[in-house]
């Protein structure tokens, strides 16, 4: 039988305490706990959750709640008539309930907010759009004051009391309406004016957008790919005042998931835009943002869909619902939940 020492070409060490930060795979022995012990690294990973009760897509791409505590509500359904859907469920971190509806039934809203304090807003009505904001307090929804400007698709992020709205569409997004430069903030009573999104669009400096996803707060904002004409790979952030240019993704990402804050964030998913409506390639991968650089990660998930609605954080991540197929039924009801890559000490078991 080989030896430790004959293996590694060194023996195990022997500490009185455990290391700081030790490296990936060093072993060593604890003399005050008498273990041998190891530092190990479980990979990122996507896991199947529960299935929504409705299945549907055109959710928000902003993430609400935590992965073990979201709601989705609104969307779309195709398979139904009328498709505009008011359903309103909430996850538990294992399966989803049935809650009360929208008052008002719409799809691609803009989102902020928690499970037990939500926010929606704006969205397509068919065969128009609309400025109304409703608030969830776990229980039920209410009308609120509307936003300014009537608008679909819009991004958002931050709390019900301290929201903002970036961006959106003028027409349906599913006709290729055009994009607007139009911030909102909501301090939980009404809607004010902010900076345009317009002077940071180093592409498109005369055009708005339509994002796919925000995260993070009413002062400090992400917003991640998007729409402006073509989907776009530029990130941009806001801290409540202005906006600028930030690290760009390695791909464009249309109507795909984030979850996170404004320096720790995941998106992915979505699509690229490549095929030209119901011809574009849905997409599985995951991008990881640490408030520097994007970097693709091996995990993705089960399936590409777009569309679909987002939770958590960018450690503990939720993705649910969207469209996956080109062909009826188009509509995609599963769940999964992100792990990142988590590093830990464990002990070895020698007998």
């Amino acid at each position: 039988m080989s030896t430790y020492r004959e293996v590694k070409g060194y023996s195990v060490k022997k500490i009185d305490s455990d290391p700081a930060n030790p490296k990936f795979g060093q072993v060593w022995y604890n003399n005050t706990t008498k273990q041998i012990k190891v530092r190990t690294t479980t990979l990122a990973s996507w896991s199947s959750g529960g299935t929504l009760n409705e299945h549907r897509g055109s959710f928000s791409a902003a993430p609400i709640g935590t992965q073990t505590a979201s709601i989705a509500f609104g969307g779309q359904n195709d398979s139904l008539s009328p498709p505009k859907r008011n359903a309103s469920e909430e996850y538990d971190g294992s399966s989803w309930t049935e809650g009360n509806n929208l008052n008002t039934a719409r799809y691609r809203i803009g989102v902020a907010g928690t499970q037990t304090a939500g926010l929606g807003y704006g969205g397509y009505t068919l065969p128009g759009q609309t400025a109304n904001t409703e608030e969830y307090n776990g229980t039920s929804w209410s009308e609120q004051n509307n936003l300014a400007s009537v608008r679909s698709a819009p991004s958002g992020c931050g709390t019900q009391t301290a929201a903002v709205s970036i961006g959106g569409a003028t027409y349906s997004p599913s006709e290729g309406g055009a994009t607007i430069a139009l911030t909102e903030e909501y301090d939980g009573t009404s809607w004010t004016a902010g900076e345009s999104i317009a002077p940071a669009l180093s592409n498109a400096p005369a055009s708005g957008i339509q994002a796919h996803g925000s995260v993070g707060s009413q002062t400090a904002a992400l917003v991640i790919g998007g729409n402006n004409g073509a989907v776009t790979n530029q990130v941009l952030t806001y801290d409540g005042t202005n906006y600028a240019n930030s690290t760009a993704l390695p791909r464009g990402i249309g109507n795909g998931f984030s979850c996170g804050v404004a320096d720790a964030a995941i998106a992915g998913g979505g699509q690229d835009g490549a095929g030209g409506g119901a011809g574009n390639r849905r997409l599985a991968d995951t991008i990881i943002f640490d408030g520097t650089s994007w970097t693709t990660s091996p995990a993705s998930l089960a399936s590409g869909r777009e569309s679909g609605g987002s939770g958590g954080s960018s450690t503990a991540g939720l993705s649910f619902g969207g469209f996956n197929s080109a062909s009826p039924p188009f509509q995609d009801g599963s769940t999964e939940e992100f792990t990142a890559v988590t590093v830990s000490t464990k002990k070895l078991d020698v007998s």
